[in-house]
């Protein structure tokens, strides 16, 4: 009955929940920190972020999807095409209409006509909700050429390409924030059923 009591007041909450998930060497972390100076201070919803376990690393795979069925929008982190392990973890979250949200990261680290083809699979495969991101992008050898013949070279620092994934999450959140609500009161119900 406690239980019951607590998911009715979860109808009425405003505060939200990101899963950051995705496998080892993605780029998680570096998004995350990211995502809290950039897109969080600008919300007109409340959005704790959390981190799941890497996936397939070990056996905190369960853990990492409680963390994403129990949280009300997931973002998963891949660094280029989703392999079928990948792609079987998705798939029994949008089962439980967890609302799912692909980030193509180190995109930067591809060739514009590589890029393009990554992309068209992502989206073939998840029916759209993929962006592409640089969470932390390669320094970029720059060579300038002297007069005298001489070459200069160093390394200039790129900035991060996450714009159009904090436009992507603050669309969702500002239209869809009552149906995630819903849906992840509903997946709580029915655990607890």
């Amino acid at each position: 009955r406690q239980k019951l009591a607590q998911i009715r007041t979860e109808l009425e909450r405003k505060e939200l929940s990101l899963a950051v998930t995705g496998t080892k060497a993605t780029g998680k972390t570096a998004l995350i920190h990211l995502l809290a100076e950039s897109l969080v201070p600008h919300l007109q919803h409340s959005l704790t972020i959390k981190e799941t376990p890497a996936l397939f690393a070990g056996d905190r795979d369960e853990t990492a999807k409680e963390v994403a069925i129990a949280s009300d929008l997931v973002l998963f982190v891949t660094n280029g095409d989703l392999t079928d392990s990948e792609f079987a973890f998705i798939q029994p979250l949008k089962a439980v209409n967890q609302r799912v949200l692909l980030a193509f990261n180190k995109q930067d680290q591809y060739l514009p006509a590589d890029r393009e083809v990554v992309m068209q699979q992502l989206q073939q495969r998840m029916g759209g909700d993929v962006v592409a991101i640089a969470a932390s992008p390669k320094a970029v050898k720059v060579r300038q050429h002297q007069e005298d013949g001489s070459v200069n070279e160093w390394l200039e620092e790129q900035t991060p390409e996450i714009t159009q994934l904090n436009a992507q999450i603050g669309q969702i959140l500002a239209e869809e924030s009552q149906k995630l609500v819903l849906a992840t009161t509903w997946r709580k119900a029915g655990v607890l059923k």
